[in-house]
């Protein structure tokens, strides 16, 4: 049940939490996105934070791929091959810049938000000023800002060769899921719907080859997602 961004998602899940839910287990999904190691492992009680950039990046797990490939008839190993070889081909230049440059915008917006609180507000306005250009100043973020683009240049260089759970959990869902359509020649939204169909298994007759694809995708999916209920 999407409910919005994060901070949605933890309201609703602390105030579900504190009403209580009949006949229901209440647990709260969000992204990694482009946040820190530090704010994700600092998000409210039952809230779980996926080990994925985005949910559409559950897609692109190997096993998933190559049992889409399955499905269609092809090489799985030539598929998960070409995927990665079309996501280093993308993910060039401005693209890959982009990509480094969120994720230190992210750590700096964590540092700013850290960096100011009520004590620093004064009844003269100069002194709350003063205040606020000495907090910005011990921050050192001019030095700090090239040490973290260096830090997450080799993040995103390690994760972008490992093509793994690690390039999942970096790199932007949706623009993989994209990808990997194209791979199987398929539109996004029509390799998410065929996907979709094959998980709901009380939906398919027997025999219907859609029926092994969402056994093996959803295999797949269980080391990211909480478990399925029956």
């Amino acid at each position: 049940m999407p409910c919005g961004d994060r901070d949605s998602v933890c309201a609703a899940v602390s105030g579900l939490k504190r009403v209580g839910v009949a006949a229901a287990q209440v647990i709260g999904l969000i992204d990694r996105d482009y946040y820190s190691d530090a704010v994700n492992g600092s998000v409210t009680a039952g809230v779980t934070v996926l080990p994925l950039h985005e949910i559409e990046s559950v897609f692109c797990d190997e096993r998933a791929v190559a049992a889409v490939a399955e499905h269609l008839g092809k090489k799985p190993v030539d598929v998960w091959d070409e995927f990665l070889s079309q996501v280093r081909k993308a993910f060039r230049g401005k693209t890959f810049n982009n990509l480094v440059a969120r994720r230190v915008r992210s750590r700096i917006g964590d540092l700013l938000e850290g960096a100011f609180n009520n004590a620093d507000i004064d009844a003269d306005l100069t002194i709350t000023a003063n205040n606020h250009s000495s907090n910005l100043n011990n921050l050192g973020l001019p030095a700090r800002t090239i040490s973290m683009f260096d830090e997450e240049f080799k993040r995103v260089t390690n994760a972008l060769s490992a093509g793994g759970s690690e390039m999942l959990s970096i790199f932007p869902g949706k623009h993989l899921l994209s990808i990997f359509a194209g791979v199987v020649g398929f539109k996004p939204s029509d390799l998410t719907d065929l996907i979709m169909k094959a998980l709901d298994q009380n939906q398919l007759k027997e025999n219907d080859p859609l029926l092994t694809l969402g056994v093996k995708v959803g295999a797949a999916l269980n080391s990211y997602l909480p478990a399925r209920s029956s």
